[in-house]
Parts: structure tokens; C-alpha cells; sequence
């Protein structure tokens, strides 16, 4: 999954990149850079931690986001016009975005206005959708001027769905809180919709305000959470420096400071969360892996898109426990199948959040 950064001017974007991927892009407000900076963050995991200690296996893949920070972000930003140009085709192409919200104090800055500049944000995305859905609804009013009557039906549906999006975007609403049918979300499935992606908002404090990182993220979530949008605070600068420590020094200045001991890692869980994925794993003398996949996945689809193609298209069955059942037979599948806890699955079984899987295939016969 691709996370793009974006934000106002000097809310710490680049720090933050740094501090998620331990790189050292160049920060600022007005940097050279043209071209987005990529980085991979390995998404630290407990349940992996311990499969592999019982297992020890020779090799322990984690999981894997790509967070893109985005420059070239124009000068009108924040102005109510909308994301457009060159930049919009930037945060448009990432899968979720993280919005980092300045919340510290700076003598070379005016006083932070964080819920202000999470308004702004918001209103430039729902400006740069209101603009597509405007554009669509003009080219479905000429095609309906020639088009056959079998195709009305689609054009008029279609037009009817946008303007529900339309009065919702009208009252500062995103897209993403509109219901909608499964046939209606694939209707809308082509479109770069800006807010039906999901949504982490990166509240970036003071050192002074770390001990109420907590509560912060609390109150925030309150205002601005749900089921495709999260909140954490977080010092950006804080995680930028403790990135370049070694991990035993890390841990004993984060106690020194009071910072929390996985910022980084529950902002990459929380990516993983507002965007609807699970994570299960595959387990073997040779190599223990972690695996990000979207909710409600069949097994046979799972196998295909995570591991190879081969495996769905010769799909037999998956051999699955659950993360808590394996721990209690201390990862030993031959212990979880004397236990009945290793259950055979077939092809309509959608793989859960902690299973361990084991897919059977046979492609022999192509």
C-alpha cells in the first residue's frame, strides 16, 4: 500500500518521512526537491515477533508500507481552491494519506493552528472532488442528449449517484461518509476521489507535549476518527532523531523524554487499519512472513496476489489456525492439528486478521 504524505507548508512532512523510513531527506518549507521521496517502512509486529521466536525460522519477513512525501505542492494551497494541477495527480495515485498537522511552536513560525489547518486540508480535498464530480455531471447531461435508450439507464444512475455526491461534498462532507450501494461503490471505482481514501491525520508536537501524546490522540480521534480515518500525535522531529540511534540507545532516550515507546510502529498500524487490511502469516523452517491483505480476501485470491498466481489458480485447500491457537501448542502445527485446531478451509473461506495459513496447490496439469 502506497501512504502519500501531504500538509500545509512546514507542518513536517519530510521529518516525518525521515522518521518513518530512517532516511534523511532534505527539509523545509520551500526544499528543492521536485520529485516525491519514497520510503519502505517494515511494519513492526508482536504476533511475528513471537511466531518466530517459537519457530526460528531462517528468515522473518515483515510487512511493508511505501509512504511517498509529495513536493510541488502549489502556491494556492490552503486557499480554498482545491488541489489541482500536478500535485493532485500526485496524492491522487496513493492508496491512503497521511496528513501531518503542525501543533508545536516555532520562533520562526506564527502560533500552530491545528484544527484550522485540518479544515483547510479537508476543504482543499473536497474542492478537488467537487470539481471532477462537477466535470462528469456536465459530460453526462451532453451524452445524454444522443445517447440509446439502453444506455440512459446507466448515464442517468450514474448522474443521479454524483449528485448525492455532489450535496454531500456541498456540506463539507467527504465521499467516504456517503452510503452507498456495492454497485454504486463500483460506479465510482475509476474516479481519484481525494476523500474516499482512507485517512491518518498526524497531529506533530512538542517535546513538551509528549506526556500527553495519549490524550491528545484521543481527543483527536474523537473529533476527526472513524472506521477509514485515525489520529495519533506524534514529535516528528523527536522520531527523526531517534531513527538515527542505535535501538538500545533509542530505548532509553524515548524513557528520558517520556515518548511513547512504538510511535512509529502504531502510526504504520493505524495506516494499516483506516485502510481496511488484516495481516495473517505463513510459517516454515525457512522463512516466516507477515502479509497484508484487504478484509473479506477468499483464500484462493489471498494465496494469488500475495504469494504467486500459480497458488490461486491451482488452489486445493488452506490449512489455517488462528494466531492465539498456534502460540498455545507453541507454534507446532502437528500439536495444532492433534488439538483440532487446524482446520482445513476451502475456496470460500475469507482469511482472518492472525491466521496462520498453510495453502495446499497443484498445478501439475497445466
Amino acid at each position: 500500500m502506497d501512504v502519500g504524505i501531504i500538509g500545509l507548508p512546514s507542518s513536517g512532512k519530510t521529518t516525518l518521512l525521515n522518521a518513518l523510513t530512517h532516511a534523511h531527506a532534505e527539509t523545509g518549507a520551500f526544499t528543492a526537491a521536485t520529485q516525491p521521496n519514497l520510503g519502505v517502512v517494515r511494519i513492526p509486529d508482536p504476533r511475528l515477533d513471537r511466531i518466530s521466536e517459537l519457530v526460528q525460522p531462517k528468515r522473518v519477513v515483515q510487512a511493508e508500507l511505501s509512504f511517498i512525501d509529495i513536493p510541488g505542492q502549489p502556491p494556492e494551497m490552503g486557499k480554498s481552491r482545491g488541489i489541482q494541477g500536478q500535485y493532485l495527480l500526485e496524492v491522487s495515485q496513493a492508496d491512503a494519506l497521511l496528513l501531518v498537522v503542525r501543533a508545536f511552536r516555532s520562533p520562526a513560525l506564527p502560533d500552530p493552528t491545528p484544527e484550522a489547518d485540518i479544515e483547510t486540508m479537508l476543504m482543499e480535498m473536497v474542492f478537488a472532488d467537487m470539481a471532477i464530480v462537477t466535470r462528469r455531471l456536465e459530460r453526462i447531461e451532453d451524452s445524454l442528449k444522443g445517447a440509446r435508450a439502453t444506455e440512459r439507464d446507466a448515464l442517468l444512475a450514474e448522474a443521479d449517484l454524483l449528485r448525492r455526491l455532489h450535496a454531500a461534498l456541498e456540506n463539507s462532507d467527504a465521499i467516504r461518509s456517503v452510503d452507498m450501494t456495492p454497485d454504486e461503490e463500483r460506479m465510482i471505482a475509476g474516479f481519484t476521489f481525494l476523500t474516499t481514501k482512507p485517512l491518518i491525520i498526524a497531529l506533530n508536537i512538542s517535546e513538551d507535549d509528549l506526556s500527553r501524546s495519549d490524550e491528545l490522540s484521543a481527543e483527536w480521534n474523537a473529533k476527526h476518527g472513524g472506521s477509514t480515518t485515525g489520529c495519533i500525535a506524534l514529535s516528528a522531529r523527536l522520531e527523526e532523531e531517534l531513527s538515527q540511534l542505535e535501538p538500545e540507545e533509542a530505548a532509553a532516550f524515548r524513557e528520558e523524554m517520556g515518548a511513547p515507546t512504538d510511535a512509529i510502529g502504531e502510526l504504520s498500524r493505524l495506516a494499516q487499519s483506516v485502510a481496511g487490511l488484516i495481516t495473517f502469516y505463513t510459517v516454515g523452517p525457512n522463512e516466516t512472513r507477515a502479509w497484508q491483505l484487504e478484509t473479506d480476501t477468499p483464500a484462493p485470491q489471498a494465496a494469488g496476489r500475495k504469494i504467486h498466481t500459480d497458488m490461486e489458480r491451482g488452489f486445493i485447500r488452506a490449512e489455517v489456525t488462528s494466531y492465539d491457537d498456534f502460540i498455545a501448542v507453541e507454534g507446532k502445527f502437528a500439536e495444532a492439528r492433534r488439538h483440532g485446531t487446524l482446520r482445513q478451509e476451502g475456496k470460500t473461506y475469507l482469511i482472518q486478521d492472525g491466521d496462520v495459513v498453510t495453502f495446499l496447490f497443484n498445478v501439475s496439469g497445466r
